[in-house]
């Protein structure tokens, strides 16, 4: 975790303090989900407590599977931002400036950068990532469920500070221990 970097980024791409930030890094073709995450976003998101929310998505995508994320991203009612693959030691500062990080489909060893940097995880239920989040620091929806997945990054979101930073810290354990 690094509280410099995390308001440095958030300052560079308009993300208020108050604002929960969603980010997802990685490949955005049909094995990762990419279309599952661009149908999740696509209606806006709302939350009891009225907490804005706020994506940025760091991926490239290709041919027609690849126009239909970027269309389906494009006509979303939410704020995301767009960025193309970025080089693998600049993610560190995305993730310490993001309050979760979401996998939508198959979580690589991304999972591990982002908990290194004290960033909870949310991605599908199965076998391996039940193993992962066993010690608190991450969360499972179920796989191929927008409306859970949608709900799970609602219910974080509505997280009080406290409780979130107990689940930074759980993060950031399981990695280094």
């Amino acid at each position: 975790p690094n509280e410099s970097a995390r308001a440095r980024v958030r300052r560079e791409w308009g993300i208020d303090d108050s604002t929960f930030f969603v980010l997802y890094a990685g490949k955005l073709d049909e094995s990762k989900g990419g279309e599952f995450l661009a149908n999740a976003l696509k209606d806006k998101f709302a939350t009891k407590e009225g907490r804005k929310i706020e994506f940025m998505v760091i991926g490239n995508c290709d041919g027609h599977y690849g126009a239909n994320v970027e269309e389906t991203f494009a006509a979303s009612r939410n704020k995301i931002i767009r960025l193309p693959t970025q080089r693998y030691y600049d993610l560190a500062a995305f993730y310490q400036a993001a309050d979760l990080s979401v996998f939508a489909k198959q979580c690589s060893m991304s999972f591990f950068e982002a908990q290194s940097c004290g960033l909870p995880v949310l991605f599908e239920d199965n076998e391996i990532n039940g193993q992962r989040s066993s010690n608190g620091g991450a969360f499972l929806f179920s796989p191929g469920d927008v409306s859970d997945f949608r709900g799970k990054m609602i219910e974080i979101c509505g997280l009080a500070p406290s409780e979130l930073a107990v689940i930074r810290a759980k993060a950031r354990e399981s990695v280094i221990r």
